[in-house]
Formats: structure tokens, sequence, C-alpha cells
């Protein structure tokens, strides 16, 4: 099976994705915030586009949540519950096709 990707758009998007964490959940819950703060001081942050969701359904299945840097580096933010976190995706964000 592809990789599929989904982007995160807001910080509810990824508390809800937070319930499925297996590890890092502490730090997607400290990017929750940070980014929740952002957002009310300027409303449109860096972080809206630099959130998402990858999965890749080779023989070991992996979901994790990664974030772009400031120089466009890819940062592993926390991995997923596999099943539950691709149905919720599928169901609530918009899928990236590149």
């Amino acid at each position: 099976m592809a990789e599929k990707r989904f982007h995160i758009a807001s910080p509810a998007e990824l508390a809800s994705l937070a319930d499925f964490a297996k590890d890092g959940k502490k730090t997607i819950e400290r990017m929750i915030s940070v980014w929740t703060a952002a957002r009310r001081r300027k409303g449109d942050t860096r972080w809206d586009d630099s959130i998402y969701v990858g999965f890749c359904g080779t023989r070991k299945k992996r979901a994790e949540v990664v974030r772009f840097s400031a120089e466009s580096e890819i940062v592993p933010v926390g991995t997923l519950q596999y099943n539950k976190a691709l149905n919720w995706c599928e169901q609530h964000l918009r899928q990236v096709f590149d």
C-alpha cells in the first residue's frame, strides 16, 4: 500500500488525533498549546501549513505526526495507532497528494 498523508489545519484537529497517540503524546499536547497560543496572538501562523499525519502501509504499519520546521526539515512529533487514526483522518481531514 502506498503512503497516505493528511493535512492538520487546526489545533482542534491535532487534539482529536492526540487521543490515538502511542508515543509522543506529551509532545503533541505541548504543540497544541503553543499553536493555540500563537493563533490567539497572531491569527494565522506558519504552523497552519506545517503539520501533517502520514501513514505508511507496508508490512510494518506506521502512523506518524510530523511538522515542517522553518528550514523545511521534517520533524517527527509522535506516533499514532494506525487503524483508528487512519479511519478518523479519512473522515475529518483533507488528504494531500503530491
